[in-house]
């Protein structure tokens, strides 16, 4: 079993209701799936509308996306496979102004 910790920054915390969660896989979970997961169990669609942009299932959109400190969505390392015990940091692109 893997386990991932991901912590949410900025709007995502506010809209989520939480700043860290961890999710449990049996099996292989990549980067692009373990944010569907995430967005499942927070059961907000407007947590789904401050990841991605309309009509687009891409992340990189709306999110910076961190793993284990290393940004990820600039590299096209969506698809790569998370290993047990990686921290996974979503930093929302929205902002005051």
């Amino acid at each position: 079993m893997r386990r991932i910790k991901v912590e949410l920054l900025g709007a995502l915390e506010e809209i989520a209701g939480i700043d860290q969660i961890e999710i449990d896989s049996e099996g292989p979970m990549t980067v692009r799936d373990l944010i569907r997961e995430l967005i499942e169990r927070i059961g907000s669609r407007e947590l789904e509308r401050a990841i991605f942009a309309h009509g687009s299932r891409d992340p990189r959109s709306y999110a910076l996306i961190l793993v284990n400190g290393v940004e990820v969505g600039s590299m096209d390392l969506l698809d790569s496979e998370l290993e047990d015990g990686s921290k996974v940091t979503l930093i929302s692109l929205w902002h005051g102004g």
